[in-house]
């Protein structure tokens, strides 16, 4: 099953996952939250996030990156994504 790690933290530089089996991953993220996402019946999958009306999370950052099952892609049988960072803002009238 993909999972979404979700973290507050970009690890720069990435960890290299070789060692463990994972040939070309590096983890970007050091995730707080691991959301299991169902990919199974399509390659598309959506996720709604409601984000609320709060002044003390703007500016906020969350680091995204997807792992994606992937059988002989590499001895580990998963593949990440690259990360994706996200800023909250706030919408000027």
């Amino acid at each position: 099953m993909t999972t979404l790690m979700v973290g507050n933290q970009a690890l720069s530089p990435g960890l290299d996952l070789t060692p463990i089996g994972m040939t070309d991953c590096v983890l970007h993220v050091s995730p707080f939250v691991i959301l299991p996402m169902d990919t199974m019946t399509s390659t598309v999958s959506s996720l709604d996030v409601s984000i609320p009306n709060m002044t003390g999370i703007l500016g906020e950052t969350f680091v995204l990156q997807f792992a994606v099952p992937n059988a002989g892609t590499n001895p580990f049988g998963v593949k990440l994504s690259n990360a994706l960072a996200l800023r909250i803002g706030s919408a000027t009238p």
